[in-house]
């Protein structure tokens, strides 16, 4: 088997599970998830056929219907005159109605015949119309036939979801058998913790002690050979720091200037965006503490797991590694650590060698990075005199623009121009001219009506408004209002 590779773990039982069992029972008592069993497709729930009288074909009403235009024919005005014509013979037949009136109640049937006739044109369309209406009515009470299949699905699927629930409402226990379990492997999982530092204490604190001698005695030979080769190395570093103080940091400081004024423009400008971003990334952690934190929190229970198979198979492999590091250590001690103190004092030669030779090389660059950093210093004084001004008042002009959508004047207190006064203006000119309009109908209403009064009758009175007087001035005014002149 691979060194590396996951031991198997003997996990000893805890009883949680026949706990849990027991539980889920006790919990469960009394209580019936079950659902009864409903068949919608039963006769009961079957719709009625979609055929019959309310698909039938509705016969309109002709002329032929009502007449056929001959004595004694097939038409309703045909067959109402036989009727009365005989009703009207057996009254002359029987001496009830001489000659002459016999003619004035033939001529009052006839009268009454048409006048059937004619109610029966009139209404023939109605009827049809009324018919149709009357299988439309049918077939929208077919549709809500319809509409009740439609709600026997939706009762079919409320019923599935019943029974999904139910089944939610047993897992909802079985998940509460779960918690019990995990709280019992929690305490299970405890008891490894307290195994693993037991044999912390035991096997690596020792490896540990060990370790640390072999560390102390490197650092002797430290103390003895190399910080003395620093202390030179530090001295040198020192000489160049001098330098830096005598040549390299007043340009700095003059560069530092120019970045102040930068600073300062971003607290005036810059920062309060960063304050509403900052805001918008704290409503960023309160959504990670409602819903990411519980998820850590199953990590959390995963990683336990880990550390239980690190007491049972990582820990013995890292106390042969601390070992190994300890032989590390005594081979450094006796062969790198002499190699190390060879090293040092190379390169305290290579510093003397840079200290006399490389660093006055350095001055004369860094003379002309002065003379660079003099340029860049004139170009951020041009760019705080000219160019930010130039800014701040763009941002001005733009604080400007969104005023003028709800004052008339700046905030300096001068009037509007421009494109956003020339918009306003012209609002105030549709305002007027809506206006107007309302005027103009106004006068027209009153014209149309004066005009229809004297087409009734002609001797209808002028108004007083009418007055040539009074259309001069009102022509007067609409000149006034159009910019024509008076």
């Amino acid at each position: 088997m691979d060194a590396l590779s996951p031991k198997p773990m003997s996990v000893t039982p805890t009883g949680s599970d026949d706990l849990a069992n027991a539980l889920l029972i006790a919990l469960t008592k009394g209580t019936d998830f079950t659902v009864p069993d409903v068949d919608l497709n039963g006769p009961e729930f079957e719709l009625p056929p979609s055929t019959g009288p309310n698909y039938d074909s509705i016969k309109k009403l002709t002329d032929d219907d009502l007449t056929t235009g001959k004595v004694g024919g097939t038409g309703m005005f045909d067959q109402i005159m036989v009727s009365l014509a005989a009703h009207l013979k057996v009254e002359y037949t029987a001496n009830r109605i001489a000659g002459a009136e016999y003619t004035k109640a033939y001529i009052g049937v006839i009268g009454a015949g048409l006048q059937t006739a004619s109610q029966y044109l009139l209404a023939k369309d109605q009827s049809y119309w009324q018919a149709v209406m009357v299988q439309m009515q049918a077939r929208a009470a077919e549709i809500e036939v319809v509409k009740a299949r439609v709600d026997l699905e939706i009762a079919k699927a409320t019923l599935v979801r019943s029974q999904y629930e139910a089944h939610t409402a047993e897992a909802q226990y079985g998940l509460t058998k779960m918690q019990i379990a995990n709280a019992d492997a929690e305490f299970a999982n405890r008891v490894a913790t307290t195994a693993g530092i037991l044999y912390t204490t035991a096997n690596l604190m020792p490896a540990q002690l060990a370790h640390q001698k072999e560390e102390t005695t490197g650092l002797d030979y430290t103390n003895t050979y190399i910080l003395p080769a620093q202390l030179a190395h530090q001295k040198e570093v020192t000489s160049g720091l001098d330098y830096t103080n005598t040549n390299l940091l007043p340009a700095q400081l003059k560069h530092q200037q120019e970045e102040t004024q930068q600073v300062a423009y971003t607290n005036d400008f810059l920062l309060p965006q960063q304050l509403a971003k900052s805001k918008e990334e704290v409503d960023a952690l309160v959504y990670t503490t409602t819903f990411l934190m519980p998820e850590q929190l199953a990590h959390s229970k995963a990683q336990t797991t880990g550390i239980v198979y690190t007491n049972t198979a990582l820990l013995p492999e890292q106390l042969a590694q601390s070992k190994a590091q300890t032989a590390t250590i005594v081979y450094t001690n006796t062969n790198i650590l002499p190699q190390q103190l060879a090293k040092s004092k190379a390169e305290v030669a290579a510093l003397e060698y840079t200290y006399k030779t490389m660093m006055p090389a350095q001055k004369i660059q860094v003379d002309k990075q002065n003379i660079n950093l003099t340029y860049t210093g004139t170009g951020l004084d041009y760019t705080n005199k000219n160019i930010l001004p130039l800014q701040k008042a763009l941002v001005n002009e733009q604080v400007q623009v969104q005023r003028a959508q709800t004052y008339d004047k700046r905030t300096e207190g001068m009037v509007i121009t421009g494109a956003v006064g020339k918009q306003k203006a012209l609002y105030d000119q549709q305002m007027a001219a809506y206006q107007r309009d309302s005027e103009n109908k106004l006068v027209k209403f009153y014209i149309d009506a004066y005009l229809t009064q004297k087409t009734v009758d002609e001797d209808f009175p002028i108004p007083l408004q009418f007055k040539n007087t009074e259309i001069d001035e009102i022509l007067k005014l609409l000149r006034k209002n159009l910019a024509l002149g008076s």
